[in-house]
């Protein structure tokens, strides 16, 4: 499995990984130590909003009641941004989206967008079934 995996790193493939956490987990941390990629781990759930990912304007007032208004940057915002900046990083990114399975429409619209074929990034997908085998 790991083979395979390695494979579809190097060749920018997204791969999808389904079962127990903690085995993916085990693997993807094995894999990125080997080729020293830098893991970003991003947690779905069903309450996951476009902004959770991208980040908000937060707009706040000082003591002169001048308006400000900050960016609440993301992990994944961080990360792409990082990416941008630095075409000749020191690490390649592993991006490891949990529980996409849980995305909203939106939410899996923008994840799209952002890791299609022509970016140079990987992104790894974790479903975890919850479905009972008999």
């Amino acid at each position: 499995m790991i083979e395979i995996i390695h494979f579809d790193l190097v060749n920018n493939v997204p791969v999808i990984l389904e079962g127990m956490p903690t085995r993916k987990t085990i693997i993807i941390n094995y894999i990125s130590e080997l080729l020293r990629y830098e893991v970003v781990n991003i947690m779905i759930s069903q309450s996951t909003k476009v902004e959770d990912l991208l980040g908000k304007n937060i707009i706040t007032k000082n003591k002169n009641k001048n308006i400000k208004v900050i960016l609440n940057k993301t992990k994944l915002s961080k990360a792409l941004k990082k990416q941008k900046d630095d075409n000749q990083l020191s690490k390649e990114l592993i991006f490891v989206l949990n529980n996409l399975n849980n995305a909203s429409p939106a939410v899996f619209e923008l994840l799209t967008s952002i890791f299609d074929k022509n970016m140079k990034c990987f992104i790894i997908w974790w479903f975890y079934n919850t479905k009972k085998s008999n």
